[in-house]
């Protein structure tokens, strides 16, 4: 039996697998993890190459530095090149009240822009599935077996530390994007301190689009400082896009 490794157990007990921002800004932001998407004009070639070079190079060097700490800014231009940056510039946009059609302007606006952008779990995955796990060898740098045994090894270890960020840091408003890990994002920034009654809205339907009934999902968090909602993915049938 295999012992987790110490450093990758201080790299995912900290705010590693962050996009950016600022844990004090009052709004959080949190995907699942990040899904490696391809940038905007990238080439199947470059995209199979940096997948590549993460697991056997970046990866193991973050993990190698420990503890990791999330510089100051949401750097909204560079996450524009991605579909999911574009999509979390659209839903900021909508939160303030403004066209989501002017989402790729939004640095440039007068608005107060500080968001603080997390994931649930730390390493790049493009699918959900065990794959990757083995053909990249990540076992070997995490002391975890499995997907599924490190992702259990979140829940027990990494989400603990994060509701403890969001006590020291009291986000008004964390939006968790994906109503199939309801329970994990309410493990995640709920903790041991729980929440109240877990609340069920629908979005309407934009019959034009050919949409679905689409349920989200609120709680008081934090004794009542926090709202936790988890919406659903931007895409699919089901999606807000």
């Amino acid at each position: 039996m295999k012992d987790v490794d110490p450093k990758f157990s201080a790299w995912a007990c900290s705010l590693s697998g962050c996009d950016g921002g600022d844990p004090s800004a009052p709004v959080w932001i949190s995907g699942i993890e990040w899904g490696y998407g391809k940038r905007r004009g990238q080439t199947d070639d470059e995209y199979e190459e940096a997948v590549s070079s993460y697991y056997s190079m970046n990866l193991p060097d973050e993990i190698a530095k420990g503890r990791y700490e999330p510089r100051g800014d949401y750097l909204w231009q560079e996450h524009l090149t991605y579909p999911f940056g574009r999509s979390v510039a659209k839903l900021f946009m909508a939160l303030n009240g403004l066209g989501v059609e002017n989402y790729n302007r939004i640095a440039e606006m007068d608005i107060d822009s500080k968001i603080f952008k997390l994931n649930l779990y730390p390493i790049a995955f493009r699918h959900a599935g065990d794959k990757l796990w083995a053909k990249y060898h990540i076992g070997d740098l995490t002391g975890l077996d499995s997907k599924e045994v490190y992702r259990t090894w979140c829940f027990l270890n990494r989400f603990p530390f994060i509701a403890e960020t969001v006590k020291r840091h009291n986000p008004k408003l964390i939006i968790g994007i994906g109503v199939t890990y309801l329970t994990d994002f309410f493990a995640c920034f709920a903790g041991t301190g729980g929440s109240g009654n877990i609340h069920i809205g629908e979005l309407q339907p934009d019959f034009k689009n050919k949409q679905n009934h689409r349920r989200y999902y609120w709680s008081k968090i934090n004794s009542g400082r926090t709202l936790l909602a988890v919406i659903p993915f931007f895409s699919s049938q089901y999606g807000l896009n």
